[in-house]
């Protein structure tokens, strides 16, 4: 059940993305494989250039030689080489170095380098015979620009392209010219005077040392108080203030006078008229 929900949620969202992702997909996997399949085609092109490695190595072993297995390993792998890589100009006709089966300690020997010198001198003759042969013009697709086979990958250069001129540099324009801006002269400031030197300038008067105590007239001596004159009556001896048992009573505070009674107001007023 999981798998079918995810082949749904992976079908809508392809869907959901409209008709140009949904068509380059199906160019994709289904038309161009159809048109051009590469792998089918490149194991096509490896069995052909094989037997034409093989017929060419028919010919070539039947003049001078004999011939060691390594020259006949490097004339195979050259000749099939040219024809898909167009060979190592650059190096030579030959690669830099030999397959990595020719990297092991049995061949770090005189016998080892002897093969391995065998084998590059095979790859050399592999690689003239098929550019005698003319079949690199033929795997090569032509184009309407013409393309320089000169031992490129798929007749692509491999020599590095040759920078181009650089475009000439735009002549700078005549500019007016400006008459030159003439600056207003500045007046010139006073000199501006030294201040006076500590010579130059007046010299303080001494300053006079305070008079010393010794110069300092002495004071007179404090003479004692006149003393009175002898006959002056004595001055009267100072009396305490009266203690409170000395000061006469007060007087005994009287009630307030009560009021008069009807009886005695009528008698002081008098009978009332009739």
């Amino acid at each position: 059940m999981r798998v079918r929900h995810v082949l749904l949620i992976v079908g809508l969202a392809l869907m959901s993305q409209g008709c140009g992702l949904t068509a380059s997909i199906t160019r994709n996997l289904f038309i161009d494989p159809l048109h051009f399949d590469r792998y089918t085609d490149g194991m096509a092109r490896h069995i052909r250039d094989g037997r034409l490695a093989d017929d060419a190595w028919a010919e070539a072993s039947n003049i001078g030689g004999p011939y060691s297995k390594h020259y006949a390993r490097g004339f195979r792998e050259g000749f099939i080489d040219f024809l898909n890589d167009g060979g190592h100009v650059s190096l030579g006709d030959v690669p830099l170095v030999p397959p990595r089966s020719y990297w092991r300690v049995f061949y770090q020997s005189p016998e080892g380098n002897l093969a391995i010198r065998d084998w590059y001198d095979g790859w050399r003759h592999g690689v003239a015979m098929a550019r005698q042969s003319g079949y690199r013009d033929l795997t090569v697709l032509p184009t309407t620009v013409p393309v320089l086979d000169d031992g490129g990958k798929d007749g692509v250069s491999r020599e590095p392209r040759r920078p181009e001129p650089p475009a000439p540099l735009p002549q700078p324009k005549e500019e007016p010219t400006v008459p030159p801006v003439v600056e207003p002269e500045m007046p010139t400031r006073p000199p501006v005077a030294d201040p006076p030197k500590p010579s130059d300038t007046p010299t303080r008067p001494p300053v006079i040392d305070p008079p010393k105590p010794t110069d300092v007239p002495p004071r007179p001596p404090v003479s004692d108080p006149p003393r009175p004159p002898v006959g002056t009556p004595p001055r009267p001896p100072v009396t305490d203030p009266p203690k409170p048992s000395d000061v006469p009573p007060r007087p005994p505070v009287s009630d307030p006078p009560k009021p008069p009674t009807e009886d005695e107001l009528r008698t002081l007023i008098g009978p009332e008229p009739r």
